[in-house]
């Protein structure tokens, strides 16, 4: 026996898996560590029989639900059985499969009763926070996460998940075709998508918003994709693979994960999906959850749907080429990170040639503009290699291009990578210039348009907890003006910044001003507020605000702070004036041959040290500016809660809150703005000319305060009329007399006065 047991356990070695510590020969299921990884993921059964002829016969199965082996295993070589012992083999073999059965089915029973024992768990547990993923229907069971595994629509067994991540399945309980789901509450099942564990199928669906079938197994994929497929027939479904490109079995590299990936697309029509990661990467990353927590939502998102979303039958016989097919490299059927379909429909679009080339048609027109842009949008070389951010205004690579990149992630296209397609375009008989090239990839990446903030907010979904009204106070430490202000300009910013993200260039000219100290956290905060994913929508250098460049800065931004507005000169205040009211910003993007009228989605926010002092000096623009004073920023604090700020923010929108004050809340903003107006130093010697007079018009006070005729210009003009209208006096134009300026006395301008441009409730009443 002992020569048997030893034989067994070289066979497991021989798999590249760490035997057990023990062997026990009672025919059953035994689960064991079989490897560096957590959980028991290796399992064994072993049976020993005495021989006809003397001797013992060793029979078992080898497997790990992890790398998807399962080997059967026999001590003598089949020739060397009789038929005594072959019958003796088939009959322990039949007694072990009901001995299987009948553990399943007291597992299934014990799995009911834990799961109705066990509690919903804290959102806190150390495996969630260490994944950053959400519980969608977990509980807890004696401090383990408890996840279901249903089969037919039945509860079977049970996975536990340790705070380590260590992971084991309910014992005796089977695990084969059974699956957990997460949906979300989304109800369309035209697509679906397969993972092999929880915390990868929970950052799938944060990403993709898509429900996740969770197979617990590369092992498990196939049946799992197959009983997918006969319950939606109509559903596309994609496997989002394991990348186990460190495994190593019997000495030789094999990738357990995307092989069990590739057979369960092809079982079912589908196609599969795995991350990339760098060879040399001494954390080795295997699954779409390390690159979750690598690279962020949004790039998950465009990796994950590098390549098309048609269907494959990868492993059937291609379809076979038609004269045109032109050559191609061996990886063209199948790229790099994905599998994508064979597509030979697009090839009847082709320009057809009109040269003979040695004797035979040729098949295409290899110059034309047509063809390069077919070739790109379809070729497997290229297909699903571009797309447009239209919220950066940017074509993306969204996969590793097939001139290849080292530790590549998805990146805006450069320069350089026109040249590399219309290089590679040449290895397809297509030979078009750099710039045909370029005009052919920004086509076909705009019709793959994305969005991710307006994606990543419209899948938001708000706990129902009030915070926006507050949230100044809370986050940022406002407590000393009055509430009331406080809450309107927080929420109606936010919620303006949500319209800007749903309705690009819609109206809103309001500025959040953060004022506090410096090191108080005022940029942390905005750039904490504007990151989703691991990736901030956020600009806190604003250039020349004439500048081509800095237009080009802001996009692909949803907050863009004007550091230090105090530092501006008076004489800016018109230029600022229009920059901030602006709905669409005018430039010529690269590689545009026209000038791009692009309506913004950002909002704009701005900071000052300027605590004690004014900093406002334009009167009649300063409606726009919404001061904020800070005493005590809880940066991280926001960080944790943003998310629901924005969900909050995006339901108030919808239910179509205004982003513009009221003529009554203009009069509580005003009297924060006037605080912090800087007073003109003509203002006093005007006051003294006004003394004893009730009407004036603006050239005796210039008489009065001896200015020169060459020095008097409208800008001169403007600012004694701005002194006039700080001082209480409005103007008026009656019959013979022209422009007046009068005395207030508290009542409104007579009949027929004509308010200044950019009058407070004059541009409050146009907005609302």
């Amino acid at each position: 026996m002992s020569d048997i047991i030893s034989d067994f356990l070289s066979a497991i070695r021989q798999l590249g898996l760490t035997p057990p510590d023990r062997v026990i020969t009672d025919a059953k299921i035994h689960r064991f560590r079989s490897g560096p990884e957590h959980g028991e993921n290796g399992f064994y059964s072993l049976k020993i029989l005495p021989a006809h002829k003397g001797g013992d016969i060793g029979f078992g199965l080898i497997g790990c639900w992890k790398r998807g082996l399962s080997e059967k295993w026999c001590s003598h070589e089949a020739n060397s059985l009789t038929e005594h012992d072959r019958k003796a083999m088939e009959k322990a073999r039949e007694e072990q499969k009901k001995a299987v059965a009948e553990a399943a089915e007291e597992a299934a029973r014990k799995a009911k009763w834990i799961w109705g024992e066990a509690k919903t768990p804290n959102p806190d547990h150390p495996y969630l926070a260490a994944k950053q993923i959400d519980l969608h229907g977990l509980r807890e069971y004696k401090g383990l996460l408890v996840v279901p595994i249903y089969r037919g629509g039945s509860l079977v067994s049970l996975q536990f998940i340790a705070p380590d991540g260590g992971k084991r399945f309910l014992s005796g309980g089977n695990v084969e075709g059974g699956y957990a789901s997460i949906s979300g509450g989304v109800e369309d099942r035209s697509r679906i998508v397969i993972a092999e564990g929880y915390a990868t199928g929970a950052s799938l669906h944060a990403a993709t918003g898509l429900p996740i079938v969770v197979a617990f197994n590369a092992g498990n994929l196939v049946a799992v994709a197959k009983s997918i497929r006969a319950k939606y027939p109509g559903a596309e479904i994609v496997i989002g693979a394991d990348n186990d490109q460190w495994t190593v079995i019997r000495g030789k590299p094999v990738n357990v994960g995307i092989e069990k990936a590739k057979l369960a697309a092809d079982a079912v029509g589908g196609r599969a999906s795995w991350p990339l990661f760098a060879e040399d990467d001494p954390e080795r990353p295997t699954d779409w959850n390390d690159y979750y927590r690598r690279k962020g939502l949004e790039r998950t998102v465009a990796a994950f749907f590098g390549v098309g979303t048609d269907p494959i039958w990868e492993g059937q016989e291609a379809p076979p080429p038609d004269l045109g097919d032109p050559p191609e490299f061996p990886q063209d059927r199948e790229l790099v990170g994905s599998t994508a379909p064979h597509q030979t429909d697009w090839r009847t679009k082709l320009i057809p040639g009109k040269e003979v080339a040695e004797g035979h048609p040729f098949p295409f027109e290899g110059k034309s503009k047509t063809n390069a842009y077919l070739f790109l949008k379809n070729h497997l070389r290229f297909a699903g290699l571009l797309c447009y951010d239209e919220f950066a205004d940017q074509v993306m690579l969204v996969r590793e291009p097939p001139w290849g990149e080292a530790e590549f992630a998805p990146r805006a296209i450069r320069d350089d990578d026109f040249f590399m397609l219309a290089a590679n375009l040449e290895y397809c008989d297509i030979s078009v210039s750099k710039d045909t090239a370029a005009d052919a990839a920004i086509r076909v990446a705009k019709e793959q348009a994305i969005n991710p903030p307006r994606e990543f907010l419209s899948r938001l979904n708000w706990d129902g907890k009030p915070r926006l009204d507050t949230w100044l106070t809370y986050y940022l430490g406002a407590d000393d003006q009055p509430k009331e202000y406080l809450s309107l300009v927080g929420a109606k910013w936010l919620v303006g910044a949500v319209a800007r993200v749903f309705r690009p260039g819609c109206k809103f000219d309001s500025v959040l001003i953060l004022e506090g100290s410096q090191g108080l956290g005022k940029s942390m905060a905005l750039r904490a507020l504007s990151t989703f994913g691991g990736q901030d929508f956020f600009l806190d250098s604003v250039g020349d605000i004439r500048s081509k460049d800095t237009l080009m800065t802001m996009q692909g931004k949803l907050i863009v702070e004007i550091a230090e507005l105090a530092s501006f000169r008076k004489s800016e205040n018109e230029e600022i004036k229009a920059f901030i009211t602006r709905q669409v910003d005018v430039y010529r993007p690269p590689y545009g041959r026209t000038v791009l009228k692009r309506p913004r989605y950002f909002v704009l926010a701005a900071s000052t040290n300027e605590t004690d002092e004014g900093y406002l000096t334009d009167d009649t623009g300063n409606r726009r500016y919404w001061p904020v004073r800070c005493k005590g920023i809880d940066a991280e604090a926001v960080e944790r809660d943003a998310m629901q700020l924005w969900a909050e923010a995006v339901v108030r929108y919808r239910e179509g809150e205004r982003t513009w004050l009221s003529r009554e809340e203009a009069v509580v903003s005003a009297q924060e703005q006037n605080m912090r107006f800087v007073e003109d130093a003509w203002q006093d010697r005007i006051g003294h000319i006004l003394r004893g007079e009730v009407a004036i018009r603006v050239d005796d006070v210039l008489n009065k305060l001896e200015l020169k005729p060459k020095d008097i210009n409208n800008m001169i003009k403007k600012r004694v009329k701005n002194s006039l209208r700080k001082l209480d006096w409005y103007e008026t134009r009656r019959p013979g007399e022209g422009r007046v300026w009068r005395r207030g006395d508290g009542a409104p301008p007579a009949e027929g006065s004509q308010s200044e441009p950019g009058d407070l409730f004059t541009e409050t009443v146009l907005e609302g």
